[in-house]
């Protein structure tokens, strides 16, 4: 295979996009806090409810065990006569979660030029400029999914997924089924396959915006096209530099939550290590996916293009095959 053939692991490509995101500390620090003004609007009014309302508890133990191992009625006690939170927590949620969905197209947008662009401009510039050049291109590829999210729900829960189950259920019902744990597994595998699905929409809308990114393509449904491609060519190969960075990822959080509670640091320091984690991971997954798309495209040009390494035959004077060769001056009398 020739040189510029070869291709790259995917654990290679997962290596090179943390290592753009962890040199780039900049991006990451001003997306920290972000992530965190963006969580003020809920957790301080929360906070301080559960202050008033826990405090007296805290003399069970420390502030993570309480949390995690605390009595029902402790926070049932909390809840109750707190309805107006309840209520105004819920109203807050709806738009900050859009807020944040729409700023991840921004993020992914900016991480992937970053990756295809290398390191010669300023970071910040490159991210921001990137994110806003491809936002709205992006928002299509957003509002495309929404519409694959709910084809998905309803395939799964809706009327073909009800269908499905009463072949192995009777009425659909798990209750009415001879061994609960028939009843059990099928709804577990029910939910898994929902889960799997989901993830397998959210790896190739971002592999349609890497084809995007990689093209300088506008085309929002031309990008999924390509995805889907690359999803059938490479599936194994997308599966493993995912795979392996949500691997990470979830041990990055295993190993926070270890810390801390071992350690006795204050609770305070989850608030800036799990946002840490994710975003270095999430940023190491989309350089990865942005490069691998590259490699991808470029494999594909030069099989349908190859370029010949050393002319066979001199160029013609008029430029076509049908052109005379000119006279030597040397050879003539």
């Amino acid at each position: 295979m020739s040189q510029g053939l070869q291709e790259r692991g995917a654990l290679a490509h997962l290596s090179n996009g943390f290592r753009v995101a962890l040199s780039r500390p900049r991006v990451v620090i001003c997306l920290l806090a972000l992530s965190l003004f963006s969580a003020l609007p809920v957790a301080v009014p929360v906070y301080h409810s559960a202050s008033a309302a826990l405090g007296r508890f805290s003399l069970l133990g420390n502030s993570l065990d309480l949390l995690v191992s605390a009595p029902r009625w402790v926070l049932d006690a909390w809840s109750h006569p707190d309805e107006l939170l309840k209520s105004s927590t819920q109203a807050l949620m709806a738009p900050l979660l859009l807020m944040t969905s729409l700023f991840g197209l921004l993020v992914t947008a900016g991480w992937m030029v970053c990756a295809l662009e290398g390191k010669g401009r300023h970071a910040l510039s490159t991210f921001f400029e990137g994110g806003g050049h491809w936002f709205f291109p992006f928002l299509r590829t957003w509002i495309f999914g929404l519409g694959l999210y709910a084809l998905h729900t309803w395939v799964i829960w809706g009327t073909p997924g009800d269908w499905v189950v009463e072949q192995f259920l009777p009425d659909g019902e798990s209750t009415r089924v001879d061994s609960e744990n028939t009843g059990r597994w099928i709804t577990n595998i029910r939910e898994i396959i929902f889960l799997v699905a989901l993830l397998k929409i959210e790896i190739i809308l971002d592999l349609a915006r890497a084809c995007m990114v990689v093209r300088e393509s506008r085309s929002a449904l031309g990008g999924f096209l390509r995805a889907i491609g690359i999803w059938i060519r490479c599936f194994p190969r997308i599966f493993r530099l995912v795979g392996v960075g949500y691997a990470l990822e979830a041990l990055w959080i295993a190993g926070s939550l270890s810390v801390v509670s071992w350690q006795s640091w204050p609770m305070v320091s989850l608030i800036f290590l799990l946002p840490f984690g994710r975003i270095v991971c999430r940023s190491a997954r989309l350089c990865g996916l942005a490069t691998f798309v590259r490699e991808q495209i470029r494999q594909k040009n030069q099989k349908h293009t190859p370029l010949p390494d050393v002319l066979s035959e001199a160029p013609f004077v008029d430029g076509t095959a049908w052109g005379e060769p000119a006279e030597d001056p040397k050879t003539l009398p």
